[in-house]
């Protein structure tokens, strides 16, 4: 006769061979996925990212925060779900927030109350077309509230408790994900190396022939008999996170601690020094450095009671990551027989759930930042046809046109940096004026006055006024009320003085409001950097400190910071003189500030006032109207 359990416990361990070995196939499939642009584009602004997710979730979040940081130069950081059910962690609107939930858990969801109060707010999930009523009614609550949705393989893995399809497809989506992110904001540190999706695809698949191999030069004795302990080296110990869970969930052993090789002897080995102990070293193709820590504890350990096994990993970490998530399965796989666990009916089952149950109800429309009902600051570029006639009906009426330029700011700064300033401006304007849509920042205005630098580019006055004429037209007749021009560029100016008032009139009853008191503006911005101990003349009038401490914080990447040094020094808000006909002739290296000061420290205290000032010109207007 069978003994109880027994027929249980070898179809868990059918089951998972069988997860195990469609893990390969999903784990191409999400390498190749591409990741849609409009994915990325709303997470252009954002100054920080927050990750957050349970269990095997949180190795994902902790893994996408270092891939972000790394690719992007973003600040980037896990955060507990514990802290959103407590709210000691709030939405910003100047954060990303990245939730990773394989099934859309309940619990996961106390990180999603309020989609909309971040800057953007994305969703890792393998819950899709099969899940229950309740999960894809958040679903659908966070697609209309603006969030993304990215899929990876591995919906409905339920059945046994340990989990092997999703853990390594969310790792692949993260990865894909931090390499767009990086691209969009044009911050990756140089082209990395493509990635070979079948060479990393081979080795995951190769891995238990060479478990076989790392395991051959143990002894007769069962290494896998004692507790075991994970060893890796650097930041890489706080993305394995998930392999002491797989250990803990496949095997109901401990959880192993994961222990940073140089820290090893500070406290780990005095622990463990009188017990039997496998350590288990996760590790890339070792450096010189790093293999002479591992020879160095193998000469601290006791034979009698400690082993070192190596797991090395084709690629290096974090990537390393894939490999070991495979060298797991195959462990776990092996030891499932020779424990005797039941992976179907486990300890515990179903006690769990005053835990499991617990969750926030399903948010209303009229609870989210977001809501219909207070329309959503909006980037045009990234909306649809639908979706911007449903923001025109739900009240979105204005339309926020921003002038940038392509021009020399000086040896430190890229030609794009009124493009990217006028885009932020405009950002912060719809954040502060709900029923505004942001069109992209037009990237060529008249800079006649920077010709005399390579790479200018320059529309004549009339040029613009067509363009602006065809733009406004377009709002007019697509049923927005108002148009709010501004520009970041100061050469503009001067065009939108004497072409406002025209348009306007042509192209009534839209209402056309045009910022154009740069002077007022310069004084505003003068009067920060005094605060800062920063002096008007060094604060600048182009490519100073003012515009550098803006880009240091927009676009860091982008800071030639070898190149800062002094330009023309004026303090004066009357500059015409300085720039026209040719500013190089007043300023030979096309700087008028010193940016050698610069910090991005300040660039919010600087964005913030400039934004105040268009927010007051437009309600101003709007009282008058």
């Amino acid at each position: 006769m069978e003994e109880p359990g027994v027929g249980a416990a070898a179809r868990g361990r059918q089951i998972l061979g069988e997860r195990v070995a469609a893990s390969f196939a999903a784990l191409r499939e999400a390498l190749e996925a591409d990741v849609a642009p409009e994915a990325v584009r709303r997470a252009r602004g954002v100054r920080r990212v927050v990750t957050t997710g349970l269990g095997s979730s949180a190795a994902h979040a902790r893994f996408l925060a270092h891939q972000i940081e790394s690719l992007a130069d973003v600040p980037a950081r896990f955060v507990s779900t514990t802290d959103f059910l407590l709210g000691r962690r709030r939405p910003a609107q100047d954060e990303l927030l990245a939730v990773f939930s394989q099934g859309l858990s309940r619990n996961a969801r106390y990180a999603l109350c309020d989609p909309s109060g971040w800057g953007d707010c994305v969703v890792f999930t393998a819950a899709g077309d099969d899940a229950s009523d309740d999960v894809r009614a958040w679903l659908d609550l966070l697609r209309d509230a603006g969030a993304t949705i990215v899929r990876f393989p591995g919906e409905n893995e339920y059945g046994t408790l340990l989990r092997v399809v999703g853990p390594v497809t969310a790792y692949a989506s993260a990865l894909r994900y931090a390499e767009a992110f990086a691209a969009e904001r044009s911050l990756a540190r140089g082209a990395p190396e493509p990635l070979d999706v079948d060479a990393l695809c081979g080795r995951v698949e190769s891995a238990g022939e060479r478990l076989d191999a790392a395991l051959a030069s143990i002894d007769d004795r069962d290494p896998f008999d004692a507790p075991i302990v994970l060893l890796a080296a650097g930041s890489y110990a706080e993305i394995v996170d998930n392999l002491r869970f797989k250990w803990m969930e496949g095997l109901l052993r401990p959880v192993p601690p994961v222990w940073d090789l140089l820290h090893f002897a500070h406290g780990p080995f005095q622990q463990i020094h009188a017990s039997e102990v496998t350590l288990i070293a996760l590790t890339g193709n070792p450096s010189a450095a790093e293999q002479d820590l591992l020879d160095r504890i193998q000469r601290m350990l006791v034979p009698e009671r400690h082993r070192l096994i190596q797991f090395p990993a084709s690629l290096d970490p974090p990537l390393a990551i894939f490999e070991h998530e495979a060298f797991f399965n195959a462990l776990v796989l092996r030891r499932l027989e020779v424990d005797g666990v039941n992976q179907v009916d486990w300890p515990g089952q179903d006690r769990d759930r005053p835990i499991y149950e617990l969750g926030p109800e399903l948010p209303s429309a009229a609870n989210l930042s977001g809501s219909r009902e207070s329309p959503r600051a909006q980037d045009l570029s990234s909306l649809t046809w639908p979706e911007l006639e449903a923001a025109l009906d739900a009240g979105v009426r204005t339309a926020v046109v921003p002038l940038g330029a392509t021009e020399q700011h000086g040896p430190h700064l890229p030609f794009a940096t009124d493009v990217w300033i006028a885009d932020e401006l405009g950002r912060r304007f719809c954040e502060a004026v709900p029923e505004a849509v942001r069109l992209p920042a037009l990237a060529i205005g008249c800079s006649t006055e920077h010709m005399a630098f390579p790479g200018t580019l320059s529309l004549r006055p009339d040029t613009l006024r067509s363009v602006l004429d065809d733009l406004l037209a377009s709002l007019r007749d697509h049923g927005f009320e108002r148009a709010f021009v501004f520009t970041a560029h100061g050469g503009n100016v001067a065009l939108l003085r004497e072409a406002i008032p025209d348009l306007a009139a042509t192209h009534a009853p839209l209402e056309v409001i045009a910022f154009t008191d740069h002077r007022a503006l310069t004084n505003r911005l003068h009067v920060i950097c005094k605060q800062y101990g920063v002096s008007p003349e060094a604060a600048g009038h182009h490519a100073g400190e003012i515009e550098t401490s803006i880009l240091s914080a927009l676009r860091p990447q982008n800071v030639r910071r070898s190149q800062l040094g002094a330009g023309h020094l004026h303090g004066d808000a009357e500059t015409q003189h300085l720039f026209y006909p040719s500013l190089r002739d007043n300023a030979p290296n096309g700087t008028v500030g010193d940016p050698r000061s610069a910090s991005a420290q300040r660039a919010s205290d600087y964005l913030d006032a400039w934004t105040d000032e268009l927010v007051a010109l437009y309600r101003r207007a709007g009282q008058l109207a």
